[in-house]
């Protein structure tokens, strides 16, 4: 039982880096078919987005320990 922190922390830091990456898709998706408007500026752009995704997901699954258990 006491391990369980651990497993939150990977659920909840995880889970936030998927939803970043699916996120990231699809604005390449939506930049790929739409020529109006673009969602992505560049490589930095997706590259920072990704960086600051991984510790925004990190800070919320230190949140998630001190909220939930």
């Amino acid at each position: 039982m006491n391990e369980i922190w651990v497993y939150t922390f990977l659920l909840v830091t995880t889970l936030g880096i998927t939803i970043g990456v699916l996120f990231e898709i699809a604005e390449f998706i939506h930049d790929s078919f739409s020529k109006k408007m673009k969602c992505q500026h560049g490589l930095a752009d997706t590259d920072f987005d990704l960086i600051f995704n991984v510790f925004g997901s990190a800070i919320a699954g230190l949140l998630s320990i001190f909220i939930f258990l």
